[in-house]
């Protein structure tokens, strides 16, 4: 080559790649969002520079490094390092060439080989639009909807090997791959069949090494690369990688695929390849199926599916087991699925939902809410980023047409969906209460003060149509069970519970199944614990029966087996949090009631509530009401009401408890929590049979651990079967289910107070059979009522028979009165001579080998019947041979006392049971 000609077209080729590079680093900053948590995924953004750890050296902190989203320029005062756009960072951050670093670039942004050569000029922006290019840089990395993936996930393959070793749970028994458009992997998904059960889990692609964690979102579909191959062929969707397999056999004219991470995580993933498709969906046999199977159907619409079906279970040739998909079919062939796909009954169309209308200046996308604002001059601002995606779905108003409010659904940032009746009040003010909770619940939040603004004005003024009467408690509400998360039932309006934050859902773990094999099954043959999950069940019933509210207290030595009793009851409900504690005060305990408005409430540790407030809070617990307060204007406020049945446990009764303050227990209080023993008598603590464990303690960690991993599950299953049952046919079950439980077990001439314990445990009992008959529990029948039957027969024995409580009371008073003085305090009749008589009481003879006892008036009442009624007391004992009356009846009658004279007292001709 001539040197003169090289030498001329060197300035050429020198502008030719400074063009190209500029092309890049332009195309870079146009796309700055992707490229810095791409290269730099760990930092964040202040204001419109976006600070990092500094990878190539040991750096712990952000703060030194930093790279101007509106210019691209980088430096690292740390160390003085510094570049002028994303190229040279690029650069230095992979320690390679600014070609190479072009290169890299060029490839991650999608960049041709044409392209790279044409020249771009920048564009300098103007000095007042500098400002609104920072807030909309700003939000192009803030905005969740806007926060890309790794260069290798899901676009490109990455150039290392995945390996599938897990340290804990070794080689996967199956692998699954995610691919992108061109067939290149993706991520990977691998199953591991480990002693726990199945355990799937994810491995992508991060910071340069496989590692066992999810991609990020939006991730792509399974067999994306199928669906690039095969536009026109309709999509059949399954819940699950093994079902799309399997459904490949059976489709074959279908391209059959499935969204990464579980039914809950369809949101993350990337459905717009679905656009302008055939969509069918075939979910799993279960009430999540049906769930998944609606949320890819609103997916499917939103990103422009042409249509969308969904399968329906029933019209398949055979049933499905419960769970069961595309995998779970037997002795199907290609020739069965087409059939199926021919057969338009077969499948349900799903319309697209209406787009609900927004507020004027809103925009709602999957990026969040925002706000169309503008200039001073009238012109449009860039959309302003006000939240994440937050819809306002109905407006909300109780039964008498107040406390109105807005329905708020959304989903976190770990795609868990949210869903609030906000009460509008919270609004009032600057409105720092409701976005405190959005935050507390997952909303991002834009931290401006006119963001905050924007968003109270799009909730208040969101146009929404729809209704829904809300609530302020769980629990039954004109035939529905209205929970935190869920509304079981119909009644023909749509009934919500509304609170001024979003009430804690009851957990779930484990299945059904499960439960009752490991855990119900253990029950039986052990009267405490199947009356402990029997009252579990029976709590709802409250609302049916219209039985008062009542508790059962545990009581016993430690380590009998107390504790794992309400463990045990505590699992139909909820997790290991659901059970709580006696040390709290009224009005702490006044609130956890009312959450707990018909269903169980566990209380353990008796002693540890004070003794002083004990019996009024066992009132208050089983009366259904608190407090009375008044409002800051002075009017009443409503009082929190309740329904409720409540298990306790203790080392002491409520009694023994409140003697220690000097305190005596009504009969009502004992009443409203009945004690019975927690030891069984068989000389192992709480349980009377050990299913094969060679100790009680070996059966109390089993129930422990079961109740520890299978929960909440039991009573959602119950509740939803309750539901389905007419009102008037599940009362009149109830009615026989306790049918004779009181007669057969309540002796004649019982008090009053003895049949309201009675009526207790026999709709316990009936709670059982009723779980029991509808295949909750694995017991036989008549295991519940055994139970009941056998504790109940423990608490008159406990209590001392089946008489008034307050008869029991003052004759046991009445005979220690004497067992204490009866020598110290009561001067002879015959006036012998003696020891003085210190704080006389009265005077006693003995006649015909008995003694007789005369009590001062002013003693008996003031001491005999301390805190007793002297009327009710001197009537009983007379009633019961105590005390002589006089010929008219009256208990007291004039007897002439030494030193005395004529005095009217009380004469006892008998004490005690001599």
């Amino acid at each position: 080559m001539n040197p003169t000609n090289a030498q001329n077209r060197a300035p050429a080729v020198r502008l030719a790649l400074e063009n190209t590079r500029q092309q890049t680093a332009t195309a870079a900053l146009a796309a700055a969002d992707r490229v810095l948590m791409s290269w730099l995924p760990d930092g964040r953004l202040r204001g419109v520079e976006y600070v990092a750890r500094n990878p190539t050296r040991a750096d712990n902190a952000a703060g030194s490094f930093s790279i101007n989203t509106v210019t691209g320029r980088w430096s690292d005062f740390a160390t003085g390092d510094a570049g002028g756009d994303l190229v040279s960072l690029v650069a230095y951050l992979e320690r390679c060439s600014q070609g190479e670093a072009e290169s890299k670039l060029a490839e991650f942004l999608g960049l041709s080989p044409e392209s790279a050569v044409t020249p771009v000029t920048p564009v300098t922006p103007r000095k007042k639009d500098r400002k609104n290019k920072a807030v909309a840089a700003e939000e192009r990395i803030t905005a969740p909807g806007n926060r890309t993936v790794t260069p290798v996930t899901p676009h490109a393959a990455p150039t290392l090997s995945a390996t599938f070793t897990h340290p804990k749970h070794g080689e996967p028994s199956q692998i699954w791959t995610y691919r992108a458009k061109d067939g290149r992997p993706a991520f990977h998904v691998c199953r591991f069949d480990t002693s726990a059960g199945k355990k799937i889990l994810p491995r992508s692609f991060h910071d340069n090494a496989w590692r066992w964690k999810g991609a990020p979102a939006p991730r792509p579909l399974y067999n994306l690369h199928h669906l690039a191959d095969r536009p026109d062929a309709p999509v059949l969707v399954t819940e699950g990688e093994k079902a799309a397999d399997a459904a490949a056999g059976l489709f074959p004219d279908c391209v059959t695929t499935t969204t990464p991470n579980g039914a809950k995580a369809a949101s993350k993933a990337d459905l717009s390849p679905l656009r302008g498709r055939r969509v069918l969906i075939w979910p799993d046999n279960d009430d999540q199926g049906t769930a998944y199977a609606e949320t890819v159907a609103d997916l499917a619409h939103a990103a422009g599916a042409l249509d969308v079906k969904v399968l329906r279970l029933n019209a398949l040739p055979g049933p499905l087991p419960p769970k069961g998909d595309a995998a779970d079919v037997n002795g199907w062939t290609a020739k069965t699925g087409a059939a199926l796909l021919a057969d338009a009954g077969a499948w349900q169309a799903i319309q697209k939902p209406a787009v609900r209308a927004l507020p004027a200046r809103f925009t709602l996308d999957a990026t969040g809410v925002h706000y169309q604002g503008t200039s001073k001059d009238g012109e449009a601002l860039p959309p302003a980023w006000i939240c994440s995606p937050l819809h306002i779905t109905a407006m909300t108003r109780d039964a008498d047409g107040n406390a109105w409010g807005r329905l708020l659904e959304f989903h976190d940032q770990d795609n868990r969906p949210h869903r609030w009746a906000m009460p509008l009040e919270l609004v009032a003010g600057d409105g720092g209460e409701y976005r405190r909770a959005l935050l507390s619940m997952g909303l991002e939040i834009a931290p401006s003060l006119q963001a905050r603004q924007h968003l109270t004005e799009y909730i208040q003024t969101a146009p929404v149509t729809a209704r829904a009467r809300c609530v302020q408690k769980t629990g039954w509400h004109d035939g529905v069970f209205v929970l935190a998360d869920e509304t079981l039932g119909e009644n023909g309006e749509r009934i919500l519970l509304q609170s001024l934050n979003e009430p804690p859902a009851r957990s779930t773990a484990g299945t059904l199944e499960q439960w009752r094999d490991e855990l119900a099954a253990l029950c039986v043959g052990n009267s405490r614990l199947t009356l402990a999950v029997s009252a579990a069940f029976a709590a709802p019933l409250l609302g049916l029966t219209g039985d008062d509210s009542g508790g059962i207290n545990l009581q016993g030595q430690s380590s009998t087996g107390k504790t794992t009793a309400l463990s045990a009851a505590v699992s139909v409900w909820g997790g290991p949090e659901y059970l709580q504690r006696w040390r709290a005060t009224t009005n702490g305990l006044e609130a956890v009631a009312q959450t707990h408005n018909d269903a169980l409430l566990c209380l353990d540790e008796l002693a540890q509530m004070d003794a002083r407030e004990a019996g009024e809070v066992a009132y208050m617990l089983a009366n259904g009401t608190g407090k009375q307060r008044a409002r800051r204007d002075g009017l009443a406020r409503p009082k929190a009401t309740w329904r409720l049945l409540f298990l306790s446990a203790g080392e002491i009764g409520l009694a023994q408890h409140m003697r220690e303050v000097g305190k005596r227990a009504r009969a009502g209080q004992e009443v409203r929590l009945a004690d019975i023993p927690a030891d069984a008598g068989t000389g192992c603590g709480l349980f009377e049979t050990l299913h094969g464990h060679p100790n009680g303690a070996a059966l109390a960690d089993a129930l422990k651990e079961a109740a520890r991993t299978c929960y909440g599950t039991p009573a959602r299953e119950y509740l939803r079967r309750l539901v389905a049952i007419p009102g008037d046919k599940l009362r009149e079950r109830l009615r026989a289910l306790r049918g004779d439980f009181v007669e057969e077990n309540l002796p004649r001439k019982a008090d009053g107070q003895a049949r309201r314990v009675a009526d207790r445990f026999a709709l316990i009992a009936a709670g059982g059979e009723l779980a029991s008959s509808l295949h909750l529990t694995g017991w036989h029948q008549g295991e519940a009522t055994s139970a009941a039957r056998t504790c109940f027969a423990a608490w008159l024995e406990n209590r001392g028979g089946a008489g008034a409580q307050e008869e029991c009371t003052a004759l046991a008073q009445v005979a220690q009165f004497f067992e204490l003085h009866g020598e110290s305090r009561f001067s002879s009749m015959d006036g012998s001579d003696g020891p003085r008589t210190i704080n006389r009481a009265g005077f006693k003879r003995v006649t015909a080998g008995r003694t007789e006892y005369f009590v001062l008036p002013q003693v008996f009442k003031a001491e005999v019947c301390n805190g007793l009624d002297a009327r009710y007391v001197a009537r009983l004992c007379v009633e019961r041979g105590l005390i002589e009356p006089r010929s008219n009846g009256q208990p007291s009658s004039p007897h002439r006392l030494p030193e005395l004279g004529t005095v009217t007292c009380y004469r006892f001709v008998r004490v005690g049971a001599e």
